[in-house]
C-alpha cells in the first residue's frame, strides 16, 4: 500500500522550524577571538521527551555547538570568547528527525557564517579554518583530505566557484567541497561535490558511502527544489564524488 502525498503530508512529522543570529570579533590579524550565536526554534523533545526539557531548554538543540559535549562539539565554538543564547518556540505542528536532528541546520549556520568571517578577515577559507583548527587534528584531517582530493586552488572553469565545510556530529568528522556555478537567470547549478567523513572504526564501508550520499542528495533536494506555480523545478545537481 502506498499513501497519497496528501495522505502521508497529513500525519507525518515535519522538520522543525528554527532561525539563527550570529557574530564574531576578529584581531588585528584576522583571526577569531569572539562568537555570539542567537538561536531559536522548535524542539522535538517537547513533543516525543517532554521530560528531556530542563528550565525551559531543549540541549538537544544545541547539537555542533556546545563546548560541553565533545560527541557533538566543533571546533568554531572552542573560540575562548563564546556565547550562546537561546529561546524555545514550539507551535501545534508536530516536529522530529529528518535524516539528522539538529546538527543539520547548524552546521548550515555555523559553516556559511564562516564563509563570511573568512571573508571578513580577508583569508581564503581554508586557510581561516585552517588556522583555528591546530589543535582539532581529526577535524582538520577531514578537511585537508577533501581539499587536496577537489584540487581547492586549482583553477575552475570561468563562473565555477568552491565553497568548502567541515562539522562534526555524534563522533563523526565530515567536510565537503561543492563547486557551483550561478546562470545569469539566478539558476544554480552544482558541478561536483567531494566528500570525506571519519567515522571511526567502519564495520561497513560501504553502509557509510550511502549515507554520505544520501544525505547530500536529501540536502540538494531541500536546498535547490523549490515550488514555482504548483510545480517542482530542479535546479542542476551534476556530478558527485566521495573519497
Amino acid at each position: 500500500m502506498i499513501w497519497t502525498r496528501e495522505e502521508d503530508q497529513a500525519h507525518d512529522f515535519y522538520r522543525p522550524i528554527s532561525q539563527c543570529k550570529l557574530s564574531a570579533g576578529l584581531d588585528n590579524d584576522g583571526k577569531l577571538v569572539g562568537l555570539h550565536v542567537r538561536v531559536s526554534g522548535q524542539s522535538i523533545n517537547a513533543l516525543v521527551n517532554p521530560n528531556a526539557i530542563v528550565n525551559g531548554k531543549d540541549m538537544r538543540q544545541f547539537a555542533g555547538l556546545l563546548r560541553t559535549r565533545p560527541a557533538t562539539r566543533n571546533w568554531a565554538t572552542t573560540c575562548r570568547n563564546l556565547l550562546i543564547e537561546y529561546v524555545m518556540r514550539n507551535s501545534h505542528v508536530p516536529v522530529g528527525p529528518w535524516r539528522g536532528v539538529n546538527t543539520n541546520q547548524n552546521a548550515v549556520y555555523m559553516e556559511c557564517f564562516m564563509e563570511e568571517v573568512a571573508k571578513a578577515a580577508g583569508k581564503d577559507s581554508l586557510e581561516f579554518r585552517r588556522a583555528l583548527m591546530k589543535e582539532h587534528p581529526k577535524h582538520l584531517a577531514v578537511l585537508e583530505a577533501v581539499a587536496e582530493k577537489a584540487g581547492w586552488g586549482k583553477p575552475l572553469p570561468a563562473g565555477v566557484h568552491r565553497g568548502i565545510a567541515q562539522f562534526m556530529g555524534y563522533g563523526s568528522y565530515s567536510a565537503a567541497v561543492a563547486e557551483v556555478s550561478v546562470s545569469p537567470q539566478g539558476k544554480v547549478k552544482v558541478h561536483r561535490m567531494v566528500l570525506g567523513v571519519n567515522s571511526g572504526h567502519a564495520v561497513n564501508p560501504g553502509q557509510i558511502e550511502a549515507q554520505v550520499q544520501g544525505s547530500v542528495a536529501f540536502g540538494l533536494t531541500a536546498t535547490l527544489l523549490r515550488r514555482h506555480e504548483g510545480r517542482e523545478r530542479p535546479h542542476d545537481q551534476s556530478q558527485l564524488r566521495h573519497l
